[in-house]
């Protein structure tokens, strides 16, 4: 295989996997990319894009981007749909007390317990 069909196989596979994260967006509410089954995730700030449901282009490219940038800080792209917007942004997934210390710290309204599929009260400083 020469390195341009290479190339042009991996941009497919984003394609692809970038649209299966619009899909599961859409079907289920939300998605976190190489989530593990447990853990609390906590959104990293400046790192969260708002994009409309029905503009497929502005999520592929946010995503794209998101993607790279988790893959070389071992981060994690989280997904998340409301109404007619779909929330777009990196996070990291710690043990409880991590994650409602550094939540309070970045001043989130809540985290997100991945073992029992909730989200987890407003956080208060």
């Amino acid at each position: 295989m020469d390195y341009y069909t290479m190339i042009e196989q991996n941009k497919l596979r984003r394609r692809q996997k970038i649209s299966e994260i619009y899909h599961k967006t859409l079907r289920d509410g939300g998605y976190t990319h190489n989530a593990p089954n447990k853990g609390y995730v906590v959104s990293v700030p400046d790192f969260e894009k708002i994009v409309n449901i029905d503009d497929y282009e502005s999520f592929e490219a946010v995503v794209d981007k998101y993607l790279r940038i988790s893959e070389k800080l071992n981060l994690h792209l989280g997904t998340w749909r409301n109404k007619h917007f779909i929330y777009i942004d990196l996070n990291v997934i710690l043990d409880l007390d991590s994650a409602i210390k550094l939540g309070k710290l970045y001043k989130q309204k809540c985290i997100y317990d991945l073992e029992n599929d909730k989200i987890l009260g407003v956080m208060e400083g």
